[in-house]
């Protein structure tokens, strides 16, 4: 809708600042990733390994459908929010990482977990059962995704103010679905997925180091065996560091992810804002 594309056109225009703030401050301010100020002179850390966790809130909220086979009953492409009515979540996310070098060594967890309530205006087939016309149906579906990645920074170590580079890694995903209707059954489907992806990102910051910004997109198109992967995560945040050892982040994220695993398909949106405090040392 029209607001959540001024969002995103607003925090794109906020990094983009940000960006080009960075870039004609390079000479005046201290490094977020690779230098430390000591007196006048900044002196090169990047051989030194920097470890980093973080906590936070993702805003989510869930768009497409699912589909769920079952023997020779062909599953129905259920609308999660116009036939199942999800809500939005709030998610958790967890994230840690080490950086030594130019490689910077990620791995963040989350658990999405969609339930909503509602009263179909048309047939539904989905996990071996038929909902008919005006059923009143429970509905949930849970994902959870670990992601391992190495960043690797591609700009010399005398670019104190911006850091770019690419990513490589992988993500794997464990996704439950099920309706349940009084008096019919409850269906159920569910399939995991392992898939390798690449992207680059984008970090820096300015006004002496104490405002930061980063920027991710990263995504894969995967077909092995009877998997059939394929998706685009973009994220963008701005933090405000609380002194040497912790920063807050705000920003937004995007995942499109469209996964077939056996009898089970997946085509979901899922998108908001988010909010993390990270401590490095």
């Amino acid at each position: 809708d029209m607001g959540r594309i001024k969002q995103v056109a607003g925090i794109a225009t906020l990094i983009m600042a940000l960006m080009a703030s960075t870039g004609f401050a390079q000479s005046r301010s201290s490094s977020v990733y690779g230098t430390q100020r000591t007196g006048a002179r900044k002196v090169s850390s990047t051989a030194q390994p920097h470890f980093g966790a973080g906590a936070g809130m993702w805003f989510v909220s869930p768009d497409g459908d699912i589909t769920a086979d079952s023997g020779i009953l062909r599953g129905t492409n259920v609308d999660v929010e116009d036939d199942l009515g999800l809500d939005d979540e709030e998610v958790l996310q967890l994230r840690g990482w080490i950086k030594l070098g130019r490689h910077r060594i990620q791995a963040g967890y989350m658990d999405l977990g969609f339930s909503g309530s509602s009263r179909l205006t048309r047939e539904v087939a989905f996990g071996g059962f038929r909902y008919p016309v005006s059923a009143h149906v429970e509905s949930d579906v849970d994902i959870t995704a670990i992601e391992v990645v190495d960043q690797i920074s591609l700009t010399p170590s005398s670019w104190d103010m911006l850091d770019l580079g690419i990513i490589l890694g992988g993500d794997y995903y464990d996704l439950d679905a099920s309706l349940t209707a009084a008096h019919i059954g409850r269906g159920t489907a569910s399939g995991e997925a392992i898939a390798p992806k690449i992207g680059l990102f984008g970090r820096g910051s300015l006004a002496a180091d104490w405002i930061r910004w980063n920027i991710e997109a990263a995504g894969t198109k995967f077909d092995i065996s009877d998997a059939d992967v394929s998706y685009l995560t973009i994220q963008g945040n701005v933090g405000l560091a609380l002194g040497p050892f912790a920063t807050v982040w705000v920003g937004y994220r995007h995942l499109d992810a469209d996964v077939t695993v056996d009898d089970f398909s997946a085509d979901l949106k899922l998108t908001g804002p988010q909010a993390m405090l990270e401590v490095q040392f």
